[in-house]
């Protein structure tokens, strides 16, 4: 299954039920598993492995894979030195059909890269609101 929806991670999160304005110790962590789990609790089992999550790297958990999978989606943290954006671009680019691909991000950089593979963006805040209005689903 080829992938559908990228999500820019960090610019979702402030707008989830999971963000929030300031991160302590280990809060950051916590609430991208948050917002992980909220994000596939409101897609459907057929869209999960259509998703990518993306992440910043800096703030990556200290033990662990740069790219896993989190109950059907895929989650990836950018290398040292390299932003979610650029990680994003490059899926972008590299996509078979872009004109089927919906980039989640309110970030104008990535809004215009999608744009100009004839693909979707969808505003953070306009994704949040289209996940609320689903149900959570039960089969997990």
């Amino acid at each position: 299954m080829s992938i559908d929806r990228i999500i820019d991670g960090y610019n979702l999160l402030p707008h989830s039920p999971a963000g929030r304005q300031r991160y302590g110790p280990g809060q950051l962590e916590r609430a991208r598993l948050r917002l992980l789990k909220w994000v596939v609790t409101r897609l459907a089992e057929r869209e999960r492995p259509a998703t990518i999550v993306v992440f910043d790297g800096r703030e990556a958990p200290a033990a662990g894979n740069r790219s896993f999978q989190f109950r059907g989606i895929q989650v990836i943290y950018s290398a040292v030195g390299q932003e979610a954006d650029d990680v994003i671009e490059q899926l972008i680019a590299r996509h078979p059909h872009p004109e089927r691909l919906v980039v989640v991000s309110s970030d104008a950089r990535l809004r215009r890269a999608i744009q100009r593979r004839r693909g979707t963006a969808l505003e953070s805040p306009e994704f949040i609101n289209l996940l609320e209005s689903r149900a959570p689903v039960d089969d997990l």
